[in-house]
């Protein structure tokens, strides 16, 4: 009778898993927070969790026996344990968030994750869970010299166990702020970037009073001029990274963190209209999101009377990644001034220390690298 409540239950669970998220990717928009999490997602989920466990606590299910085999059992009461341990021993092996451990990276990890969920196990929850803890300390207390051995062992096990959270609340309150590689080339490129849109449409319009006439009668009149750039470069936060690199070479660089390509096909519209030129355009998007046809179309249009265009392939590890690539690979085939830098593959070529540990920003000799190889992509 209740084993099919907890067929649905499962189900239910499942198809929550798979579609709700804490963010997601909408189109070309970006990553945004999930609505259906907080509007009915949790609550869905709380419901086939009781679900479930009404069907197999009845003692006739079947899904109880299933569920209850010894392994599915073993890992569920070290459930918590292996929670709360991974993490401290994941951070310890990658040193910051983000980054994707290798197999066998993995592997090592949860083996030291599941040797020390399973001492806390034992020495710690099962004592503090049966209500015993008192009653080993004292049993040990009291026992002979011939326990000397167990007792110093039980010693370490509780000593670490109160020892460790403490040094690492004291490491958390005394440690310094550091930033990590990818935030650390982020700031420094921040002074070498510019909001190119938004220095230019400030100046667009200049109030002015014209001495022959009375001040309630005053107007702006436009006193702005097209500017003209040698290079220009737009991209996400890979180019910020190499944005003193670029500017030392005289290309006035855009570039901010999560940039779209769809935003990025947006300002080249807006330059155009603005009446903006330049002799040569650097474009580097795409890692962020994907980009479709429509949007990669709009942005060669507006830049159709650019002399010469260089545009990036991304180097990432995103499921739209080749998708985007692709796209970008055939552009020159539509349009004549467009030149493809595929850092996809020239970014694999370099030597040295090049890439943060997320394989997609720039370390210092990458930028370097990255910055020489638009260069020569420029024909300059």
């Amino acid at each position: 009778m209740m084993d099919p409540v907890a067929v649905i239950g499962l189900i239910l669970l499942g198809f929550l898993i798979y579609k709700v998220h804490i963010v997601h990717l909408i189109g070309e928009d970006g990553l945004h927070a999930d609505p259906w999490l907080f509007r009915g997602g949790l609550f869905l989920t709380g419901i086939a969790t009781l679900m479930v466990i009404s069907a197999v606590a009845h003692q006739k299910a079947f899904t109880g026996r299933l569920l209850g085999n010894v392994v599915f059992r073993t890992i569920g009461e070290r459930s918590y344990g292996l929670y709360l341990y991974h993490w401290p021993v994941f951070q310890a092996l990658r040193h910051e968030t983000g980054i994707a451990l290798k197999p066998h990276e993995f592997i090592a990890a949860m083996l030291v994750t599941v040797v020390i969920t399973e001492i806390s196990y034992r020495y710690v929850e099962l004592p503090i869970r049966e209500r015993r803890l008192k009653e080993s300390i004292r049993a040990l207390l009291r026992s002979g010299p011939g326990e000397l051995r167990r007792r110093s062992s039980f010693g370490v096990i509780i000593s670490c166990s109160i020892a460790l959270p403490v040094f690492a609340t004291l490491s958390l309150v005394t440690a310094d702020y550091k930033a990590n590689d990818v935030q650390a080339s982020l700031d420094a490129g921040q002074d070498s970037v510019t909001d190119v849109i938004g220095a230019l449409t400030s100046s667009t319009t200049t109030p002015t009073t014209p001495s022959s006439a009375p001040e309630s009668n005053s107007s702006p009149t436009t006193s702005y001029v097209p500017p003209h750039y040698d290079v220009f470069a737009l991209g996400d936060s890979v180019m910020k990274g190499a944005a003193p690199a670029l500017a030392d070479l005289g290309i006035v660089v855009d570039a901010v963190q999560d940039r779209q390509g769809k935003m990025g096909a947006d300002i080249f519209v807006q330059l155009k209209e603005l009446g903006v030129t330049m002799d040569a355009a650097v474009v580097h998007l795409g890692t962020n999101g994907p980009m479709s046809q429509e949007t990669l179309d709009t942005m060669m249009q507006a830049l159709r009377e650019v002399p010469r265009v260089v545009v990036l392939t991304s180097k990432a590890y995103r499921d739209w990644t080749d998708s985007n690539n692709e796209k970008i690979r055939a552009l020159p085939a539509t349009y004549p001034n467009v030149t493809v830098l595929d850092w996809q593959l020239v970014a694999t070529l370099c030597s040295g220390d090049c890439l943060t540990a997320d394989g997609i920003h720039l370390e210092r000799e990458g930028i370097d690298y990255y910055a020489q190889e638009i260069w020569k992509a420029l024909g300059r």
